[in-house]
């Protein structure tokens, strides 16, 4: 498998400056290399690439998952930064399960509820929302 482009010092190089300062560095290698990078940051790791465009990161995040998972192994690198039990840190079905947690389904009747809260809030109209049962 063909990666994208990125930085090609060493991988205990990539790790530091990674580890030392990551905004700074993920934003120059977007410079460099554009807005989908690859990363070397473990030499007994497989590459990481990194995706900078949120509209890229859009479609990845609402893609069919049996495409793209991160395998555990890769995703442990992470664990001093993130936590253990991170949505980024664990894979496979925990992972769906935390990622169901963070992303509550926005129905018609909550998108209205929410209206009417904002409104009852703002203008003191109090309102209820009544939507036939499917």
């Amino acid at each position: 498998m063909r990666f994208p482009n990125g930085p090609q010092t060493p991988a205990v190089s990539q790790m530091l400056r990674w580890i030392a300062n990551p905004m700074s560095f993920m934003e120059a290698c977007a410079k460099t290399y554009g807005e989908i990078f690859t990363l070397r940051l473990d030499k007994n790791l497989p590459p990481i690439v990194i995706v900078s465009n949120p509209q890229a990161q859009q479609q990845i995040l609402t893609t069919d998952t049996k495409e793209l998972e991160a395998p555990g192994d890769v995703n442990q690198l992470f664990e001093p930064l993130l936590g253990k039990h991170s949505v980024i840190t664990i894979s496979g079905t925990e992972h769906q399960r935390q990622r169901q947690l963070l992303m509550p389904p926005f129905t018609l009747k909550q998108i209205l509820e929410f209206l009417c809260q904002a409104i009852d809030r703002n203008y003191g109209v109090a309102c209820e929302v009544y939507l036939p049962s499917a």
